[in-house]
């Protein structure tokens, strides 16, 4: 809307919603056979590399924003990913590791490895030609938040009288637990 292309990143393409380079982009059978064909229809054609250039902005995207045209527009893709690059983890033989509401492992490979229990591997994702191994917990934060208020309301209570979170009053107590 803001630069007049409609387009999406591999990242949110690849590992969210099945599209494959390798395999000549949506897989348009298997959303047919599902029952939504207008899925592909719905979805981007232009697809890029987080982090590419993606459009610059629209004179009536900027002036919506009040911005000036061709402001360079990126497209990043889900935050899990995003990080990857903040972290200076998206090559292979690094690791990622981003724990939010949920917990996500992010291995980058040169080759695919294909290993019961992980999704993935995706091609593309975040470079091209390189491969993607994830893992994890859906629901981490949210586990933690839920113990807290169930079990820790003396954490609470004292994590109040000392102007903490509760978050931040039991990191202290970890931090004092040998490894």
């Amino acid at each position: 809307k803001i630069s007049g292309r409609y387009v999406t990143a591999t990242s949110s393409a690849v590992g969210k919603r099945h599209w494959s380079r390798i395999n000549g982009g949506w897989p348009v059978d298997f959303f047919t056979e599902a029952g939504i064909p207008e899925f592909v229809e719905k979805n981007a054609s232009d697809v890029v590399y987080p982090f590419e250039t993606a459009a610059t902005l629209s004179e009536k995207g900027a002036q919506e924003l009040g911005l000036n045209t061709g402001v360079i527009l990126a497209n990043c893709g889900p935050d899990g990913y995003t990080a990857m690059a903040g972290m200076n983890a998206i090559t292979p033989k690094h690791f990622g590791l981003i724990i939010g509401s949920s917990t996500v492992h992010l291995l980058p490979t040169e080759t695919p490895y294909y290993i019961p229990g992980m999704w993935g591997p995706w091609c593309d994702i975040l470079l091209p030609n390189k491969w993607l191994i994830e893992g994890g917990q859906l629901t981490t934060g949210s586990i933690l938040r839920w113990f807290v208020n169930q079990f820790a309301s003396n954490a609470i209570l004292e994590a109040a009288k000392q102007g903490l979170s509760v978050y931040q009053w039991l990191d202290n107590h970890a931090k004092k637990i040998p490894p």
